[in-house]
């Protein structure tokens, strides 16, 4: 097993505009419930769940990985991933922002991510 940011980080705030747009409202409540969807559906490694979160027009910035936009780039990258790993997230929030459609958070996490090969 290892630990460490790995993937989806970028879709942090991003996913949270999927959730908002679908409210018709932009409350605060709202907000932080699209936000514990989008870590569940992670915590499930279900990446339709996933794709469900994320806007037509989602920009997906993975540590080492190219740039992908929408989600037609995003979804066969995320198929793989789950293909190739169990994962969990642990997540703290540290600042959460709400700005009309936008959601900007700053977090720490710590991923645990297990190939589902049994490799180390």
């Amino acid at each position: 097993m290892r630990s460490g940011l790995r993937w989806m980080g970028a879709l942090g705030g991003l996913a949270l505009l999927g959730g908002c747009a679908a409210s018709g409202h932009h409350a605060m409540p709202d907000v932080y419930d699209a936000h514990e969807d989008y870590v569940t559906a992670i915590n499930a490694n279900d990446v339709d769940a996933v794709m469900a979160m994320l806007t037509d027009d989602v920009v997906f910035m993975a540590p080492h990985e190219p740039r992908l936009v929408g989600k037609a780039a995003v979804r066969p990258w995320a198929e793989g991933y789950l293909a190739a790993y169990t994962i969990h997230w642990t997540k703290t929030t540290l600042e959460f922002v709400v700005s009309g459609d936008w959601a900007f958070e700053q977090y720490a996490y710590e991923s645990a991510d297990v190939p589902r090969d049994g490799g180390a």
